[in-house]
């Protein structure tokens, strides 16, 4: 949103006011209107992973059972290849976000399952 508002006032003052070159401004509007939505997308989606990797992270911790840990190491890895594989096959932009909404459904559903098992460990004290 940020990069918007910039790229409007630059269109209108002048892009050398912002330390731009006429041609980033120029690009910038010819890229196509949904391709910062993806960025959006993706950031939701991590967001997602973010939250369930620190979960197991946590759970190993507080447990003392480091296969958490290992899992959460794993997962992202597998998470991050994943998209690393399908970017270098050159798949639409959207083929990947729609492979990372997949993803972040199971995220979701781990992050419910780790709740509903462990939401209620007691205090340590």
């Amino acid at each position: 949103m940020m990069n918007f508002a910039i790229m409007l006032l630059a269109r209108e003052q002048g892009a050398a006011a912002f330390g731009l070159q006429d041609a980033q401004v120029q690009q910038y509007w010819s890229a196509p209107w949904h391709l910062p939505l993806a960025g959006a997308v993706e950031r939701i989606t991590t967001i997602v992973l973010h939250v369930l990797l620190t979960s197991l992270v946590w759970l190993a911790v507080r447990t003392r059972n480091y296969l958490w840990f290992g899992t959460a190491l794993l997962w992202h890895a597998l998470t991050d290849s994943l998209v690393v594989l399908l970017a270098s096959v050159e798949v639409s932009i959207w083929t990947i976000e729609a492979v990372l909404a997949g993803i972040m459904i199971i995220n979701l559903v781990g992050l419910f399952l780790l709740q509903r098992r462990y939401g209620a460990l007691p205090a340590e004290t």
